[in-house]
């Protein structure tokens, strides 16, 4: 599994149909699991509305998965690949 951070803000007709907010998550939730995927959110204070940990299999998906959620209009996201710790130590033992 690929792993992403999703930072994300509402846009100005995300805020106008605010109160549709957690069905838009929950719908995001099926189509992940349609493509294979598991997301954590979270509602934030601050610079961004929302974090989303994404696992997805192959960055085909989340191409898939941002340009679907992209294109509804409610959000606009900054998408970060990340990688866990073990994957990171695996990553540096193998180096010289």
């Amino acid at each position: 599994m690929q792993h992403y951070i999703i930072l994300g803000n509402r846009t100005e007709q995300g805020l106008r149909e605010l109160k549709d907010t957690p069905k838009r998550v929950e719908d995001a939730h099926r189509l992940l699991e349609r493509l294979g995927g598991r997301m954590q959110y979270y509602y934030t204070m601050g610079e961004y509305d929302f974090v989303a940990i994404v696992d997805l299999p192959t960055e085909e998906k989340m191409l898939q998965f941002l340009t679907e959620v992209n294109s509804a209009g409610y959000v606009r996201t900054t998408t970060l690949k990340a990688w866990s710790d073990k994957e990171t130590a695996q990553l540096l033992a193998k180096m010289p």
